[in-house]
This record gives C-alpha cells, structure tokens and sequence, in this order.
C-alpha cells in the first residue's frame, strides 16, 4: 500500500496498520466510507454484544449502544461485553467499557434508552441501525422512520436454537469484483485470474410489507411453497412474542411450546405446508440466547452492516435464516407481488 496515499487520503499511519489486512481486502475507499459511519445498535445482549464487537473492529466512526435493559443474573450469561460484577446496572452502561477497549480509534457511547421514547428526529443522526431483541412493534417503527430518512436498517434476533437477519438498504449501489474475462473458463489459477470491478443496484422492500404478507392465501400458495419452511417457524416465534409480550422462556416451556406449535400450524393447515426440513421437537429447542447461535447471527448481521456502510459486495437481499441445530443457514428473497 502506497504511504502517499495513505496520507492523502487522511488515514493515519496507526489507522494504516491496524486496518492493513481489511485494506487489502475491500480497498480504501471502501474504508474510508466505514470511518465515517454512524451506527446505533439497540440490545446489548448475547447478540447485541456479537454484533458490537465485530463492528468496533472494522473502525467504524462511531457506535451507541442502546439498552435500558438491567443487567441479571439470567441476561449475564449470554453477553461477554457487561461485566459480572455488575449486576443491577444498565446493561449499554456496564458495555461502554469493554466494548471501547476494543478499537480506541473508534467512538463508543451508551444510551440507556428505552427505544420507544426516542422521538423521530432521533435517528436522523445515524447512517445505519440494527435492532436486536426487538418487538414487532419496534421494528415496524424504527424502520419505517429509516425509511423515510433513507437510513439503512436492519432487525435480528435469536431464539433458542435458531435466529434471523432482516435487512431494508432501500436503493443500495455497491461494487463487486467478477473476472474481467467473461469467457470460457480460464486454465489459470484462480489466484490469477485478472478481475474488475462493476457497480451493481439491488432494490429492498419494508418489513412492514413482509409482516403484513398473507402466505396463507390461495393466490400466493406457489410462493409460499418456495419458501424454506425456517422462516415461517421465524414468522411464529415473532407473532409469539407479539401476543405475549415476552419472547419464550424455559420457565414456561411446555404452554410456550405448544403456541408455537399453534402458530407455525396455521401455515401448515391453510397453505398445505411441509415443515419436514425444520428439526424433530423444534418448538422445545427455541429458549434463551445460546452463544455459538448469537456468534453465527450476529456476524451475519455486522458483515451485512459492514457491506451496507462500505458500499462493497453483494449484500442479503433480505432475510438471513439460521438453524443451529442442522448448522444451516439460508438466505431468503420475500418480497410481495407485483400489483
């Protein structure tokens, strides 16, 4: 890498060697544009935590970590950034610490929420937001507030076994790198195939769009058969939470369990549904935040945020679905009808 235009370009020699390697991987403009990136992640949890991390690394310019969650005994387990020894504290607070430890050239800062009483304008303030543990309700909001500021914004969360990633970049330009020879198969080397960059528009809908889409119906059978039957077991466990105001809980497994079941039978009864690719006794395997589950998401999510802030590479177009328990995850288009 050129020190010249290293120089030029306002990256300083300590950005230049901490960054070297993701440099070399996504250029520097590519870098550039992460410096000057504003993101706010809501849910300091095992996922919040995993997705923080992996974004401080990257030197972003700056975070909030957004929470008004008390840390317990029960939510410690999950998250690595809070402190043990804090129990009874803001869970974004007791964070701050370790999660600016991580990249000092990066600005951290805890905002002890809560979410709903943030007024619109708050946002503005922001280029991308992820939402992690969130209501239905809160998603709505948030993204349709994005939306209408042409913010980037993405929704995630765990359950149990297994999770998602929801992202809305509304008109999102980026650059992706193809061989330059689009002819018969090279006999080189991969290593050595000479390759350029071409730009690329991928177009994204709400989620209120989604939320609001009846799979059940029978014009929108055939579309709804094409679907991985994880998101309707995602679609489930979200309308639980919607109903119940809580997400499952160990403690009331066995009525937990069988809601779910209900939920996820409506499709299964109105759409003739097949749930066999979805594992054995699943409704009793959807509890907690299991940490290797919060590791595969929420990296995910940060290298969909990294792309979305970057403008670099092919970004998930727009549900990313997880099955810890097959080591499966699959990336889903669910976009309503042409009109």
């Amino acid at each position: 890498m050129d020190a010249a235009l290293i120089t030029e370009d306002s990256i300083s020699a300590d950005e230049q060697k901490l960054y070297d390697r993701q440099i070399r991987l996504w250029g520097l403009d590519a870098q550039k544009r992460l410096r000057s990136s504003r993101i706010l992640l809501v849910g300091l949890g095992g996922l919040g935590a995993e997705v923080a991390k992996n974004v401080i690394l990257t030197g972003v310019k700056s975070i909030t970590l957004m929470d008004d969650v008390t840390l317990t005994q029960e939510n410690s387990v999950a998250t690595f950034l809070a402190p043990k020894d804090k129990l009874g504290s803001n869970r974004a607070e007791v964070s701050l610490e370790r999660a600016q430890g991580l990249n000092p050239n990066v600005v951290v800062i805890a905002d002890p929420g809560p979410l709903d009483k943030k007024p619109d304008s708050f946002f503005i303030n922001f280029d991308v937001v992820c939402l992690t543990d969130c209501s239905i309700e809160q998603i709505l909001r948030v993204n349709h507030i994005c939306r209408e500021n042409k913010i980037k914004f993405f929704a995630a969360d765990v359950f149990g076994f297994f999770g998602f990633v929801f992202e809305d970049l509304l008109k999102h330009e980026y650059a992706r790198e193809v061989p330059a020879n689009m002819g018969p198969a090279s006999k080189k080397p991969k290593y050595d195939i000479e390759m350029k960059t071409v730009k690329k528009i991928s177009e994204f809908v709400a989620f209120k769009d989604i939320w609001e889409l009846d799979l059940t119906h029978e014009e929108l059978a055939p579309m709804a058969k094409g679907i991985h039957p994880l998101y309707f077991l995602i679609h489930s466990l979200l309308s639980f939470r919607k109903l119940e105001k809580r997400k499952p809980h160990p403690s009331t497994k066995e009525g937990d369990g069988k809601k779910i079941q209900d939920l996820i039978g409506e499709f299964v009864n109105k759409s003739n549904l097949k749930l066999s690719k979805l594992p054995e006794n699943f409704e009793q395997k959807v509890f907690g935040e299991l940490s290797p589950v919060c590791a595969v998401v929420g990296g995910v999510l940060a290298q969909e945020a990294i792309k979305a802030s970057s403008h670099k590479d092919t970004p998930h177009n727009n549900f990313f679905l997880f099955d810890g328990l097959q080591c499966l995850g699959i990336v889903e288009k669910i976009f309503p009808p042409e009109p």
